[in-house]
């Protein structure tokens, strides 16, 4: 796949499709994710992500595995990646957000945010039911 929108497209409809992703609250973890990376930045919003469980430590799981991943499109993570470390990979990755310079801050954070967007369309939410309608009108039920 040469499309780099796609790629990102098929990787968020994996993560979307991962079987935790149902009994974990990971549809609130993702929606909200756009909305902090504005507000707080990528550091901020990646510790938070990064401290708790459900969810949204899933989302950050997946978010460490899209930028280890050789296919990444900055391909800045991934060779940040390559040196060697006794840190797992969650704190590698969380170490490396945390030192990254201005100009591989913004590529980074450009990067999640436009994931973010993707894996939105794909996510599961209790919201995406269809609502039952009366028979006469076709109008929802109140």
């Amino acid at each position: 796949m040469e499309n780099l929108e796609a790629k990102r497209a098929l990787k968020a409809f994996e993560f979307a499709n991962e079987e935790e992703t149902t009994s974990l609250n990971y549809s609130a973890a993702v929606q909200e994710l756009p909305s902090m990376l504005r507000m707080n930045g990528l550091r901020a919003t990646m510790a938070y992500y990064y401290s708790k469980i459900g969810g949204h430590k899933l989302v950050f799981q997946q978010l460490c595995r899209w930028f280890v991943h050789e296919e990444e499109p900055t391909k800045l993570m991934s060779e940040k990646f390559k040196a060697p470390t006794k840190d797992n990979p969650e704190q590698q990755f969380m170490a490396i957000l945390l030192g990254l310079h201005d100009d591989e801050y913004r590529i980074v954070q450009a990067e999640t945010s436009t994931l973010a967007n993707w894996m939105i369309r794909f996510v599961k939410t209790e919201d995406a039911k269809p609502k039952s309608t009366t028979h006469d009108t076709g109008q929802p039920q109140a």
